[in-house]
């Protein structure tokens, strides 16, 4: 046995004697020319199946009511048959939200063809954030796409969709002017048409970003009769 073999065994070993011992890590992962990953497990670890994947093991939206901006209600399932650009935000934030809706904005700029597209940003801070407090912050940041949504809803089903499907866990404190402050994540997240997971890019600066559109092509392509 060589040295590397020891030191993923050891590896190995420490984990699960630790508690926090992830199968996925157990097994190679190797990309596929042409193809987006999937993810899974706690650490969303990606994965390339050489066939169709198991909902049950891989990031999949879930059935989950929530209400868009104009106080309708908004099934996640009802995403099927297209793809979503989905991030995270509060209309009171004024650190990184302003900047990851412009990114937005600029994504969606950037993209003609949208008839198989939907942007979809969900408040962290359901409470305060009601249909008509959305509706509002469309109006000031001239949100005026028809296929971009707002979304708010019962707090334990968002803390549900944040945690349970996108790996994005909330936290809340006390920030200024004892005024409630949310931190999430800045990722903004790619979802196929199936409602499976298949892209994560950083949504506080461009560069990153710049990926979302080779790999949207890329599923609308591997999509195409």
């Amino acid at each position: 046995m060589n040295g590397k073999s020891i030191l993923i065994l050891v590896f190995l070993s420490f984990c699960r004697e630790s508690g926090n011992f992830h199968p996925e890590l157990a097994r190679a992962a190797a990309p596929v020319d042409g193809v987006l990953p999937y993810f899974q497990g706690e650490i969303m670890d990606p994965h390339w199946p050489a066939e169709e994947p198991d909902a049950s093991t891989l990031r999949n939206i879930q059935k989950i009511d929530l209400i868009d901006d104009s106080g309708r209600t908004f099934d996640f399932k009802d995403t099927n048959g297209k793809y979503s650009i989905v991030y995270f935000f509060f209309t009171s934030c004024r650190g990184i939200c302003p900047l990851i809706t412009a990114n937005v904005r600029e994504i969606s700029r950037r993209l003609p063809q949208q008839d198989d597209l939907l942007f979809l940003g969900i408040t962290v801070d359901p409470t305060t954030d009601t249909p008509a407090g959305l509706a509002a912050f469309k109006r000031e940041y001239k949100i005026e796409q028809k296929n971009w949504h707002l979304l708010t809803g019962n707090k334990g089903h968002i803390e549900e969709l944040t945690r349970k499907q996108f790996a994005a866990d909330i936290l809340a404190r006390v920030g200024k002017d004892n005024l409630m402050d949310f931190v999430h994540t800045e990722n903004i997240f790619l979802v196929d048409r199936q409602g499976f997971l298949r892209g994560i890019y950083r949504g506080r600066g461009t560069g990153d970003l710049e990926r979302l559109y080779p790999d949207l092509a890329m599923l609308r392509k591997s999509a195409a009769p």
